[in-house]
């Protein structure tokens, strides 16, 4: 339906805010939530006769008593919505039959003010059991109330309980008062769709910037996957969406690009208070106020250039999705009053560091291809927990404290990690980090599932000036590795003629005219590991006095193969006058 736009609310069909209704199997509600508070037994759904009712059976005197008692009974209602002045309760209702008693709902607003309903009396009102009928009677919200989103209801007049069959509150239609949009957006001139769900069974309209009003209806509230409104347009100025109760609203731009130019660059959210879920990713933002959105859930924001995000006044989300944001200009982001995570993807940014101290529920965690050096889990004991971390800079990692890991995952491929403390893991993957032989040995204990394949280059000194020592990688869990020597262009160096080796000590006999490296494997030890971990390259001068030496003064010159001088021949193998000898006893 397309409607010429000189929008009032008078256009406008009136709208419900918030419904409940007793019936002879149960109530119903929309729009909001009712709680019997404060009295000795619970008066909500209470059965009077062949019917559920909200029973206001406390007193208006005693509203703010803290201690429980009949007097002090009341109902709070919390709204999705909140009110405006001159929207309507509608209270239909009746009081038990007794003659010259009365009753009427006493309205408290959240922020003090006040309202007294009009009076259901006993010559009117009875029970329906005493062939009487409930009345309908409508109270105004008073401009002081504005802004309000929790009512509560006792009783003003004294004798006598106030059966409630039905409450509504409408948002008043008529008058010339031009309507607010829930929601405006900016955008170029390119044909878009955007969805909308409602929180109940209503109708919603789009201006496209023309003037004109496209309406549609849902016969329904939105599920998550049906009653969702779409609407295909293109922008000739400001985008405006008019509809009461938006629960679900979704913006994204379809790439023409790689930088999503033709996204929305502009959009007001500050009307639309009851959404809990928002896909506005994929745009041209530079900035988005979400301080209104109290009850959001759930946020896709990423792929626009956002390089700062508020989300302090959200404190009910539970799933973020910031992928891919400002292009990456993202470095920093404050997490700590969104303690109800419990998924959150922030691949492809800038970020530093990360600090998860406060979001212990937290259990998807994507942080994959930033910049990070530190991240704080706190004390995440969730089970199952999924941890993707990688390509970041993460040097040290303590995990110790994230109990959930031993029937969870953590994903740390391509950092530069050289220690990884931790307890019982699943699944874990540490290839492409900076683990030698001996400390991958240690951080694959209590892994069930381990996938190494290959590690980034072991650093070694510049310059061997005879001797290395490798002994700490050349025994790994009582298995020996395979330590090799290669020259730079990949020729193999000789035991023996380039080299010597006793208890994981190099001892070079010989200089070496091209700069060398080791590669180091120890696949009894570490399985995982199907790729020799290479040294950096090393400049190789001999060990001082093994070949030059020789017998002086009738001395002879001896070494052991460590390349220390000796008085005399060890038993094992020697270096007399640069040559090795055997020495059997």
């Amino acid at each position: 339906m397309t409607l010429l736009l000189g929008i009032t609310l008078g256009l406008q069909a009136q709208t419900t805010l918030y419904s409940w209704e007793g019936g002879a199997d149960g109530a119903t509600e929309t729009g909001g939530k009712a709680e019997s508070v404060n009295g000795t037994d619970n008066r909500l759904n209470y059965k009077n006769g062949d019917n559920y009712t909200m029973c206001l059976n406390g007193k208006k005197a005693n509203i703010n008593d803290a201690t429980a008692s009949a007097n002090a009974s009341k109902m709070v209602i919390t709204l999705d919505s909140e009110l405006a002045e001159g929207d309507e309760i509608a209270f239909t209702a009746y009081i038990n039959k007794n003659e010259s008693k009365k009753a009427s709902p006493y309205i408290l607003f959240e922020n003090g003010a006040s309202a007294e309903g009009e009076i259901f009396s006993d010559a009117e009102n009875i029970d329906p059991a005493f062939n009487g009928a409930p009345a309908t009677k409508v109270t105004k919200v008073p401009a002081e109330a504005a802004g309000s989103k929790t009512i509560t209801l006792s009783r003003s007049q004294s004798g006598t309980n106030l059966f409630i069959t039905k409450l509504v509150i409408t948002r008043a239609a008529g008058g010339s008062e031009e309507a607010k949009p829930a929601i405006t957006f900016e955008a170029p001139a390119v044909e878009r769709t955007i969805t909308i769900g409602l929180g109940a069974a209503g109708k919603v309209s789009v201006d496209w910037g023309n003037g004109e009003l496209v309406e549609k209806e849902a016969a329904a509230a939105y599920d998550g996957w049906d009653n969702g409104l779409e609407f295909t347009g293109t922008p000739s100025g400001t985008v405006k969406v008019y509809g009461e109760g938006i629960t679900y609203f979704m913006a994204f731009t379809a790439p023409l690009d790689a930088a999503a130019t033709n996204g929305i660059t502009k959009i007001d959210l500050s009307n639309a208070a009851t959404i809990t879920e928002l896909d506005i990713h994929q745009n041209n933002l530079s900035s988005v106020d979400l301080s209104k959105l109290t009850a959001l859930q759930k946020l896709t924001i990423g792929v626009n250039n956002l390089e700062t995000i508020d989300l302090s006044a959200n404190t009910e989300l539970t799933s973020l999705d910031a992928n891919c944001t400002a292009d990456g200009k993202l470095t920093s982001l404050d997490l700590s009053k969104n303690t109800k995570l419990t998924t959150l993807k922030l691949n492809f940014n800038k970020l530093k560091s990360l600090d998860l101290s406060k979001n212990l529920s937290l259990k998807n965690i994507y942080a994959l291809n930033n910049e990070l050096t530190s991240i704080d889990f706190g004390e995440n004991t969730t089970a199952k927990i999924y941890i993707s971390l990688n390509n970041n800079k993460l040097e040290k990692l303590d995990v110790t404290a994230l109990t959930g890991l031993s029937n969870g995952t953590l994903l740390l491929m391509n950092n530069n990690l050289t220690e990884l403390k931790h307890g019982a893991i699943k699944t874990l993957n540490i290839t492409g980090n900076k683990f030698n032989l001996a400390t991958l040995y240690e951080t694959a204990q209590d892994v069930t599932t381990l996938t190494a394949a290959s590690m980034q280059d072991m650093e070694i000194a510049e310059t061997i000036e005879g001797s290395i020592d490798l002994s700490a990688q050349a025994t790994i869990g009582e298995k020996a590795s395979t330590i090799k020597w290669f020259t730079e262009d990949g020729t193999e160096l000789v035991e023996g003629t380039d080299y010597t080796v006793a208890d994981g000590v190099f001892t070079f006999i010989k200089d070496q005219e091209k700069k060398v490296y080791a590669t180091l494997i120890n696949t009894e030890a570490l399985p995982k590991l199907t790729t020799a971990i290479k040294t950096t390259l090393a400049n190789v001068t001999k060990a001082t006095g093994i070949n030059d030496l020789k017998a002086e003064g009738g001395k002879t010159a001896i070494f052991n193969m460590a390349g220390q001088r000796v008085a005399a021949p060890v038993k094992g193998l020697n270096i007399i006058d640069g040559k090795i000898v055997l020495k059997r006893n």
